[in-house]
């Protein structure tokens, strides 16, 4: 099944569009993980888009799925955005009924994010489109290979993620590119 909002034609046009001009070995990885994620989306917003839940609401019901219970600030820090668009995020989701929220047990001013039955339903059903996409993404890697690019993406989520700045060369050598004087573009 094609779950994308990019047709067959602008996807290939997307991925040669860099290959034509270079071989293969010079062709920058940063640019071809950009460009898989890219397409991973693409597909992944058409499919979770399908059953009414978005992307972003999605990364919230695998988080719950995977510890039910966990405060707003947690579900914030988690994925990464500020307080005020979790809330934003969670009205919406409760608005839909994919979520409820509970004041903890022992202290009330925290308030417990849970799934509900609707948005497990849903969940289990994004799930299963997502591995017909990785197994779309993985067709003819061998179960070794998938194991290792599983290891490789990893690590270099967990080496972006490590808050290591990255360098830029100047006169005098690597420099972080936060140090620069007001030009912040790496």
């Amino acid at each position: 099944m094609q779950f994308s909002y990019l047709t067959n034609m602008e996807e290939k046009r997307m991925i040669e569009g860099v290959c034509e001009k270079r071989r293969p070995e010079e062709e920058p990885m940063s640019m071809l993980a950009a460009q898989v994620a890219h397409l991973l989306f693409h597909r992944m917003f058409a499919a979770a888009g399908a059953t009414g839940v978005y992307p972003g609401q999605f990364v919230l019901l695998q988080h719950l799925s995977d510890t039910p219970g966990l405060s707003q600030k947690e579900l914030g820090e988690k994925m990464h955005i500020r307080p005020s668009t979790i809330t934003v995020l969670l009205r919406r989701m409760e608005k839909a009924e994919l979520i409820e929220r509970r004041r903890d047990e022992n202290n009330q001013r925290i308030i417990r994010v849970y799934m509900t039955k609707k948005s497990e339903d849903v969940f289990l059903r994004v799930m299963q489109v997502t591995k017909e996409i990785e197994t779309a993404m993985l067709l003819d890697f061998s179960q070794g290979e998938r194991h290792q690019f599983r290891e490789y993406l990893q690590r270099a989520r967990s080496n972006l993620a490590s808050g290591q700045e990255p360098f830029e060369n100047g006169p005098d050598g690597p420099i972080p590119c936060h140090s620069r004087k007001g030009n912040h573009t790496c």
